[in-house]
């Protein structure tokens, strides 16, 4: 009797192993980034990224990037209603989470990685999704820009650079590596407190050590919630770890998370000859979009003159796109005038951040163009507007600009102007979920 129990219960275990294993095969189809799976939940059964979500994180620590971002989250709790705010916010509007990691999908495994070989908490991946939703070409009125909305000061000092053809904040790779460079600077500055270091990212070094001498004259220690910081940056820091909490539990917040791969989707094809986007994608089978995407820093839509050039391109089409690369020649831009100007003339109520709305371009081409010093405009002088081709400047669209008043939300707005909430939110370079403030201007295309 004992043998036949003996191997009776190895019978077991060995049925046991199959099952776990088919499971785990059945749950490894991929999936373009990008696009919806199929399913009928929302979540992680309604939305795929690459990865099937059958699997739990447990079983799945090196094919999700969300599951290591989750395994290596190390920034302190932070007990304040305003973290519980925003938990709330994204708990009410799950499909701002869906946008942003939409958008992430191509960027997020880079910044995982990079984020994690320098031993960085794993929340430091997700600051992106509140400087810029990882949008690419994001910019700000201050000139920030990129997804990691580096200002220009900034960045010069961490080798990024801006031709005619190229912006390096625009560039994924080298402005994350200019913005973990920075971030680790700060940690060392102030004694590896992490929410410091983030506060100083969002304020300034100078301005938040200011903050902490008069928190400590007055017999405090100088901690992040003992600071009587900017607006702005006393939301900062509390939507980041909002967001953490989310991701870290999203069960827990009536949430489910899609799943994302956790290597990088694009790599670099080295050229011979210059390309358009329009080409490029083309010859990859995508939409101009996802070429545009992933190569932001390409100022006008065609790489620039050199040798020494690539072009990022999804891994999927790599090898059509060898071979398509094997028979041209090349492309040429427009002689002497690669890029159209409109011309503007200031009126009253005039800024760069809405003119440069208006044409579709950014503050920082309108003051390189323009040799501008500073934001301040006067009055009847004529600027020229850089744009990407003659006919993008909006003027058939009618424009108007709408001060923010008290109960209004982008929401209740986009019902009023006939328009959506994303578009606002995208015309405005502001997040879907962000708050809006009292006389706050917001640019609204009909």
């Amino acid at each position: 009797m004992l043998p036949s129990a003996a191997m009776f219960y190895r019978f077991i275990q060995a049925a046991c192993v199959l099952f776990t294993l088919l499971t785990l095969l059945s749950g490894c189809a991929t999936t373009t980034p990008g696009k919806s799976g199929p399913g009928t939940d929302r979540g992680d059964a309604g939305r795929s990224y690459g990865i099937s979500p059958v699997l739990t994180p447990r079983e799945i620590p090196r094919t999700d990037v969300i599951a290591r971002l989750r395994r290596d989250f190390s920034l302190p709790e932070l007990n304040s209603a305003l973290v519980r705010k925003y938990e709330n916010r994204y708990r009410r509007h799950p499909e701002a989470i869906e946008a942003m990691l939409e958008e992430a999908a191509w960027s997020l495994p880079y910044v995982i990685d990079q984020v994690q070989a320098r031993g960085f908490p794993a929340e430091i991946a997700l600051l992106p999704a509140i400087e810029s939703e990882y949008r690419p070409a994001a910019t700000s009125a201050s000139g920030a820009a990129g997804i990691w909305q580096i200002v220009r000061n900034t960045g010069r000092h961490y080798g990024l650079t801006r031709s005619h053809w190229k912006d390096d904040w625009l560039d994924l790779e080298k402005s994350t590596l200019a913005a973990l460079e920075y971030l680790d600077s700060l940690n060392c500055s102030f004694d590896g407190d992490w929410l410091l270091s983030l506060a100083a990212y969002n304020t300034g070094q100078g301005r938040l050590r200011k903050l902490i001498r008069k928190a400590r004259a007055s017999g405090k220690r100088g901690q992040f919630h003992e600071l009587h910081l900017p607006l702005e940056t006393r939301h900062f820091v509390p939507k980041l770890l909002a967001l953490r909490n989310v991701i870290a539990e999203p069960a827990r917040f009536g949430l489910s998370l899609p799943a994302l791969p956790h290597t990088n989707q694009f790599s670099h094809h080295p050229l011979e000859s210059r390309i358009t986007h329009r080409t490029a994608a083309k010859f990859c089978g995508v939409n101009i979009q996802v070429i545009n995407h992933l190569n932001a820093e390409n100022r006008h839509g065609i790489t620039a003159p050199g040798t020494a050039n690539s072009l990022r391109i999804p891994n999927h089409c790599s090898t059509g796109f060898s071979l398509a690369m094997q028979n041209f020649s090349g492309e040429s831009v427009t002689p002497k005038n690669p890029v159209y100007f409109a011309k503007h003339r200031v009126r009253h109520g005039d800024s760069l951040w809405l003119i440069a709305r208006r044409y579709g371009t950014t503050v920082a081409a309108i003051m390189e163009t323009n040799n501008l010093a500073n934001h301040q405009l006067r009055v009847g002088k004529s600027l020229r507007i850089p744009t990407e081709s003659t006919g993008r400047t909006d003027k058939k669209k009618s424009t108007l600009v709408h001060l923010v008043q008290a109960g209004d939300t982008l929401w209740a707005l986009a019902k009023k102007y006939g328009v959506s909430a994303r578009r606002i939110a995208r015309w405005n370079r502001i997040a879907i979920n962000g708050t809006l403030a009292l006389g706050q201007k917001l640019l609204i295309f009909r």
